[in-house]
């Protein structure tokens, strides 16, 4: 059995209308070139990364860093890729990656049952939700016509929209409420998880 860590990687606000466009060709060539992880995959173009840490290899870091899986080891990746990625791209790219029981807690922790999976949006932190982002988030319910729901979790912000998400009012104070948030469709999430569980 392979002592290799896997880890799913979302980056921020990528390939959006045609700006800030990341090829992800490139994250695959450059996250093994610069940070050492293989495999890595990429699952469309939005900035979902699937990677691999290679036991004793130099993308395991150093004895004194936090031991892989965890979520401090998650961060210390996050943080790598953000630096890597942002001087290939030319701009900041926000990065949140989550260990498989982080992500299984995520998927776990999702209180809606849509009929279409990409009416619930999934934003996603680093570790876990802040008091104050938890306060903020819960405070734009009252936007929230017939059908729409928010709700926080211990690591993301689950936005229930099974209307149009352009023309919503909570779609639109989530986005202001959350700015630090990385957001996937629900459907997005499962694949994730599924394509993690075969890398």
């Amino acid at each position: 059995m392979s002592d290799d860590v896997r880890y799913a990687a979302f980056l921020r606000a990528v390939n959006l209308g045609g700006k800030r466009k990341l090829p992800m060709a490139l994250v695959r060539e450059v996250l093994p070139a610069e940070l050492g992880y293989a495999p890595v995959r990429t699952h469309i173009a939005s900035g979902n990364i699937l990677f691999g840490v290679p036991a004793g290899s130099s993308a395991a870091g150093r004895q004194a860093d936090p031991p892989e899986g965890t979520d401090a080891a998650a961060a210390r990746h996050a943080a790598a890729i953000e630096e890597v990625l942002g001087r290939a791209a030319g701009f900041e790219v926000p990065t949140v990656v989550l260990t498989g029981a982080a992500l299984a807690q995520v998927l776990a922790e999702e209180p809606y049952d849509p009929p279409v999976a990409k009416h619930v949006n999934v934003g996603l932190v680093q570790g876990t939700i802040t008091a104050q982002l938890r306060a903020r988030a819960e405070a734009i319910e009252a936007k929230a016509v017939a059908g729409e729901g928010v709700s926080v979790g211990e690591r993301a912000i689950y936005l229930h929209v099974p209307h149009s998400i352009h023309g919503s009012k909570l779609a639109a104070a989530y986005g202001r409420a959350a700015p630090e948030a990385t957001a996937r469709n629900l459907a997005t999430m499962r694949t994730m998880a599924q394509l993690l569980a075969k890398l």
